[in-house]
């Protein structure tokens, strides 16, 4: 059987290197998500009330913390202004698998 190519490598690795990319993304999603949830509640705040101070929807805010909203910086910096709280993004040199 003839192993099929995509991109110029085998399909396996094409699809390999592919979920890896889907998972890396939806870990970043995921992350974000967490982080506006638990700076939500430590600010002692129901998502209505952070959607009134915003003036945006509930469902708006649900949508961020079940990562199911591609959030930007603009709008991280206007919750944590919005709860009292400093923005503060990183970046780290990232780790290889050998």
């Amino acid at each position: 059987m003839k192993t099929k190519v995509r991109n110029g490598m085998p399909l396996r690795e094409f699809l390999k290197a592919e979920i890896k990319a889907h998972y890396e993304e939806a870990a970043i999603e995921w992350q974000v998500a967490r982080k506006v949830s638990e700076a939500r509640k430590m600010a002692n705040l129901t998502q209505a009330e952070l959607a009134r101070k915003l003036r945006t929807s509930q469902q708006a805010i649900s949508r961020i913390e079940a990562g199911e909203q591609n959030t930007t910086v603009d709008m991280l910096w206007k919750i944590g202004k919005a709860l009292d709280m400093k923005l503060e993004l990183s970046f780290r040199k990232m780790k290889h698998a050998v």
